[in-house]
């Protein structure tokens, strides 16, 4: 689109250069002579150019609104990943908070289970000190 308009632009200077010009030295105004196919040819391109001018602010309407979007959606998108990066912060530090009372509570169960262990044996014990105390005393 640009090149068009830069090409359009050329044919127009173009076409201005080859025109005969007529000026006298005591005259202040200049006389531009240019047959009809030169004159539509330069009307043409005035056209041209008018068109794409037009067509150039349409499109910066455009590509501004569309750039103000763009810019919303950047700014909506550096919150959220802002809040995501909060939240993984928080999610890590849980974690974390987490594994430690899973190694504490794996070690009171260990130190829960050997107490067990051994509450049992001492049952164990005892049951089998009790039982032969009541044999004895039933042989005495």
């Amino acid at each position: 689109m640009r090149l068009r308009q830069i090409a359009a632009t050329g044919v127009l200077l173009a076409s201005l250069c080859w025109l005969p010009c007529c000026s006298s030295a005591q005259d202040t105004t200049s006389q531009i002579t240019m047959t009809a196919a030169q004159y539509n040819e330069l009307k043409r391109n005035l056209t041209q150019l008018e068109l794409n001018l037009e067509q150039l602010e349409k499109n910066s309407a455009a590509d501004k609104r569309q750039l103000t979007t763009l810019r919303t959606q950047l700014e909506a998108s550096q919150t959220a990943m802002s809040k995501a990066e909060t939240s993984l912060t928080i999610a890590e530090t849980s974690l974390t908070e987490l594994k430690l009372s899973l190694q504490t509570l794996n070690e009171q169960i260990t130190a829960t289970e050997h107490k067990l262990a051994v509450k049992q044996r001492q049952a164990k014990i005892w049951g089998t000190v009790a039982s032969i105390a009541i044999v004895y005393a039933m042989y005495k």
